[in-house]
């Protein structure tokens, strides 16, 4: 569902919720509630420059059985210009902050992730982009052997944007 349409100056999907959560065993479960958020947004401005920004906000599944949710918060935007042709160059970054919320098995801890790149890309068809990127990832946790610091580059298809 396109909220902002096709030929508005801004498009994309501004979503917004709440969420309540209330546990059949408040021991192991925490009783939560909270803002949720999905905005997807782009503008395309004369120059074949497009700004996209991205914010997204809910409640999310764990994989440690201690802490069986957290609240992750995603924020970022990508900035895409076209250079000649089909061929465009795009920079992009995002923060990621997961809030692990606490039990009676573990204490509430923050992790944050910062990832930040570039990609060299090809326009193949209408939405249909193919590219080689390279990012910086960055995590940092409260838990110490949870920390990692790299570069990671590759291929990608994107379909869909």
């Amino acid at each position: 569902v396109r909220v902002l349409g096709e030929f508005a100056l801004i498009r994309g999907v501004p979503l917004f919720g709440y969420h309540h959560l209330r546990a059949d065993d408040p021991v192991s479960l925490p009783e939560y509630s909270g803002l949720t958020t999905d905005v997807d947004v782009a503008y395309t401005a004369p120059t074949q420059t497009r700004i996209e920004a991205t914010v997204q906000r809910d409640l999310r599944q764990s994989p440690d059985p201690r802490t069986p949710q957290y609240t992750q918060l995603t924020w970022g935007g990508i900035v895409t210009q076209r250079l000649f042709g089909r061929w465009d160059v795009q920079v992009s970054g995002y923060r990621v902050r997961q809030d692990y919320l606490s039990t009676s098995l573990a204490a509430a801890r923050t992790d944050l992730s910062d990832r930040a790149g570039a990609s060299l890309g090809y326009v193949l068809a209408r939405q249909v982009r193919a590219s080689l990127d390279i990012n910086a990832v960055n995590r940092r946790s409260d838990l110490q052997p949870r920390d990692y610091r790299g570069v990671v580059g590759g291929f990608s298809m994107t379909y869909g944007y």
